[in-house]
């Protein structure tokens, strides 16, 4: 039996496996959970676990998990031992190894995240797609919701009624994979994921980010030392790390959707372009070093794309924004609002149109603005609130 507060989150279940309760943040995050008595508490960076602990005498914490992260966890700290995180292009935790390389576990699923052999001493809470599984109710933890694999449906309802779709003629019909409240993924969860409970998200951008992250982070470091051979400093040496990192990206088969807005972050660069399947490429206007290098890739010229089929850019103030967690929204979001949603001039004067949809982000409904300029494919601003 599962009980739920006022709003639709899941506070207690009981089963074969005993009691288990749940309390949270403000924010909609898990702020702990109790397995027939045993406490454990949860705390975040952002929308990422980071840490994990109880209470010893006199209320003392005792820690119990600590996790380092990048695209997704790293390895967790558990006592004096660490173990790391090896992922299959889907985005599952599919070995564990110590600091030495040595594999301490493995995992297999079917394509629903059912697992297969599971081992029942096994304390490692992060499995498929690389979330949170809760083993005394079997289902994972996506934050928002809870998903439940043996039955490949979430174990509540999405706060969105439905989405709405602009037909070319305009007409505005429902979209039928969105009727259903509570599947997971459209039902094609080998094409898809969600960690939030909230968005689908192509798996594309796994292999995207595992690309850029590998073999763009070597770019930029061999950017960083061409630089150096130079004697560059300042800007001119933030052009070759830029231009590295693109480089690297492309030849990793993206152009770092996650490892960009790291290196624009740094060096400052005009804008970031977004395929909609998510890729992202550096447009470093402005740097000579960086454009030389950014050329000599076939095709990609200065990053930037000219249609929202290509993908779109960002400015960068609204590129800043995306790595804000109080302001990120997914770039297939915001694509989608600018084409279906509803459309007015910019009440600012601009030549840009103010689109606008809502947005449902851990079960609370927002309405979301995008400021789109058709004729660069920027998004300008983006806002989501009540």
């Amino acid at each position: 039996m599962t009980e739920y507060d006022v709003w639709n989150r899941q506070v207690k279940v009981t089963n074969d496996a005993g009691t288990s309760s749940y309390a949270y943040y403000p924010d909609g995050l898990r702020y702990s959970k109790t397995v027939n008595g045993a406490l454990l508490r949860q705390v975040w960076d952002g929308t990422n676990l980071a840490y994990e602990y109880t209470l010893g005498e006199e209320d003392a914490v005792v820690p119990v998990r600590r996790y380092a992260r990048g695209i997704n966890a790293i390895y967790v700290e558990s006592g004096d031992a660490k173990n790391y995180y090896l992922y299959n292009a889907h985005g599952d935790v599919v070995q564990l190894t110590d600091a030495t390389g040595i594999v301490t576990q493995e995992y297999e699923y079917d394509a629903f995240g059912n697992e297969q052999n599971p081992s029942a001493n096994d304390t490692n809470p992060m499995r498929y797609c690389g979330e949170y599984f809760d083993a005394e109710t079997g289902t994972i933890y996506l934050r928002a919701r809870y998903y439940d694999p043996r039955i490949g449906r979430f174990t509540s309802a999405d706060t969105v009624l439905q989405v709405m779709r602009k037909l070319g003629s305009g007409i505005e019909v429902p979209d039928p994979l969105s009727l259903n409240r509570y599947t997971y993924c459209h039902n094609n969860p080998v094409m898809y994921m969600d960690s939030t409970g909230n968005f689908v998200i192509s798996t594309t951008v796994l292999l995207v980010a595992a690309g850029a992250a590998i073999v763009g982070t070597i770019g930029g470091f061999v950017g960083n030392y061409i630089a150096d051979q130079k004697g560059a400093t300042g800007w001119e040496k933030a052009g070759y790390i830029a231009g590295g990192a693109v480089i690297g990206a492309v030849a990793g088969g993206v152009a770092g959707y996650v490892a960009a807005p790291a290196v624009a972050s740094a060096t400052g660069v005009a804008a970031i372009s977004v395929t909609s399947a998510g890729v992202a490429t550096i447009s470093a206007n402005g740097i000579v070093a960086t454009n030389q290098l950014i050329n000599t890739v076939p095709g990609v010229q200065q990053g930037l794309y000219t249609s929202l089929e290509q993908g779109v850019n960002f400015s960068r103030r609204a590129l800043e924004h995306m790595q804000e967690p109080g302001r990120f929204v997914p770039v297939q979001s915001l694509i989608d609002t600018i084409k279906i949603g509803a459309s007015m001039p910019d009440p600012q004067g601009s030549q840009a149109l103010m689109y606008y949809a809502e947005l449902s982000i851990n079960s609370k409904l927002y309405n979301l603005e995008v400021l789109y300029d058709k004729f660069s494919n920027t998004i300008w601003h983006f806002k989501y609130y009540v």
